[in-house]
């Protein structure tokens, strides 16, 4: 299991796309708890919804992208709060 993950995918790749990506890292408990996880997107998209076992906690703008933070709860198991959409991008 990994400590950190940077999620780069290109820009038009569906936000479903990018949460069933976000959902197998939980479910193929490829993060140890407490795992950094960092999606880049565009700032013109919607914002990012985490699935069950990751939380968000900030996101911070720069220029047309941005960045996306957030944590595993634990490894390969849901979270029991639930997902959480984490910040809008105004808020850094």
């Amino acid at each position: 299991p990994y400590d950190i993950v940077f999620l780069d995918p290109p820009y038009p790749l569906t936000d479903a796309e990018v949460s069933a990506a976000l959902a197998a890292l939980v479910g193929g408990e490829w993060l140890v708890p407490g795992a950094l996880v960092i999606v880049e997107r565009s700032v013109r998209g919607a914002d990012l919804v985490w699935p069950e076992g990751l939380v968000g906690d900030r996101c911070k703008k720069y220029g047309e992208t941005v960045l996306w933070y957030g944590h595993a709860t634990r490894s390969g198991a849901a979270s029991p709060e639930g997902s959480s959409d984490g910040p809008t991008p105004g808020q850094e």
